[in-house]
């Protein structure tokens, strides 16, 4: 994901990134349930899987806000901690999981809606 989201320009990046995210998860949504699932009930089961996946997406998020930083796209009120929790949050497979599933969006939909709601969290 982080290759998507190295566009020169940090904010394209962003919606790279949380595009190619969301359609990654659309791709094996059931597998990623699964997983997800097999993993708040007993992580060793599914051999740290999850965790590897979540640490990826931590890494993701944080390298996103530093680059909005650099590039001072960032919200005045927003710090590039504020920023990383507020795309780990919209990066999570549980939000891709609600618009997708929940609420039966198309990929590109859900995609649109959480790159429109992490802009206007964090962006200028």
């Amino acid at each position: 994901m982080l290759q998507e989201a190295a566009h020169p320009d940090a904010r394209e990046g962003l919606r790279r990134g949380i595009w190619a995210t969301v359609h990654m998860f659309a791709a094996d949504r059931d597998v990623l349930r699964a997983l997800a699932s097999m993993a708040h009930l007993d992580a060793d089961a599914v051999g740290g899987a999850v965790d590897r996946m979540e640490e990826g997406r931590a890494i993701g998020a944080r390298y996103r806000a530093e680059r909005l930083a650099d590039q001072d796209l960032l919200r005045p009120d927003v710090t590039v901690e504020h920023a990383t929790s507020l795309l780990w949050v919209l990066t999570s497979f549980d939000a891709f999981y609600l618009l997708y599933t929940g609420r039966g969006l198309s990929a590109d939909s859900a995609a649109e809606i959480l790159i429109s709601a992490a802009e206007r969290a964090v962006c200028r």
